[in-house]
């Protein structure tokens, strides 16, 4: 257990716990540090051969998950194992549930060396996947991914957004990938038409929003300066900076735009950066900072 300056009885709740199980482990952070901080120590101490996150909002869906998976990955030798999930959208009010069916995105193509986005034959590139939560993995592999993350990263206090960074690495990490079609995960995602809970989620959503476009662009900073050095890793930032953060209304907001302002500088260094995620670029820098001033030939 690796607790977050928790401030509720978590810590005490555990240590009753350890009494009963010499098994569990408490790790406590002398401050709180964040999701991503976190999520990676607590990999790190971990002494198992294998992991897999399972989120507050989730469950396992098959009553033998862990060991069905453990056997597969085993038998197999592979350093991650994909498979699918249920997502539900539970309407409160009308106490209803839309299931949806969700099948783990994994890549084989040499070219693109499995990552979570794919290379089209045009040379577009597109996010296909992007959360942690539907594989298992090896543990020695996502040790070795940690490693490779700077410290200016892992302690942004990053809260959104992590399993971005953490799966484009294992994905382009791993040798042996493989992935079964069998449901073993649920995800239920609350909604409510009721007024006073619709208001309580739209004031937390505010400082949310603002949290995980900070952390969004701490994401894109990591692919532009922390990638290979090839014309397709740099591809892949543009198109994240292009396509999500220069396309979404967070652009805007005064919190961020500091920000937003220093990473779009980064990318004009970048000589690979595609002209029309150039030029949306521009147009921002220009629109935020009458200061800036550039010949576009």
């Amino acid at each position: 257990m690796v607790d977050d300056c928790s401030k509720d009885n978590s810590v005490n709740l555990i240590k009753d716990l350890m009494k009963k199980d010499p098994r569990i482990l408490l790790y406590q952070n002398i401050e709180n540090k964040g999701t991503l901080y976190t999520k990676t120590r607590g990999i790190l101490y971990s002494r198992g051969k294998y992991i897999m996150i399972l989120d507050q909002d989730d469950m396992f869906t098959q009553k033998y998950a862990l060991s069905t998976l453990y056997k597969t990955i085993e038998k197999k030798n592979l350093d991650i194992l994909g498979f699918s999930a249920i997502i539900s959208n539970f309407n409160l009010t009308k106490k209803k549930a839309i299931h949806h069916y969700f099948e783990t995105p994994i890549i084989f193509q040499p070219d693109v060396a499995k990552s979570m986005y794919i290379h089209e034959n045009t040379g577009r590139i597109k996010r296909i996947g992007d959360v942690i939560w539907v594989y298992i993995y090896k543990s020695e592999l996502f040790k070795k991914i940690i490693s490779q993350i700077d410290n200016k990263f892992i302690n942004t206090k990053m809260n959104c957004h992590e399993d971005f960074l953490l799966l484009f690495l294992l994905t382009r990490n791993a040798y042996n990938l493989q992935n079964i079609k069998k449901i073993f995960y649920g995800q239920m995602i609350w909604n409510s038409c009721d007024p006073i809970i619709t208001f309580s989620i739209h004031e937390k959503n505010k400082n949310r929003t603002n949290n995980s476009c900070l952390s969004y662009l701490n994401y894109i900073e990591f692919l532009l300066i922390k990638t290979n050095d090839t014309i397709y890793d740099k591809k892949i930032a543009s198109y994240e900076l292009g396509h999500y953060y220069l396309d979404h209304p967070c652009r805007n907001n005064s919190f961020v735009r500091e920000r937003g302002r220093n990473v779009c500088n980064l990318f004009l260094a970048n000589e690979f950066i595609e002209e029309h995620i150039k030029k949306k670029i521009i147009f921002f820098l220009n629109e935020t900072n009458k200061n800036f001033k550039m010949i576009v030939n």
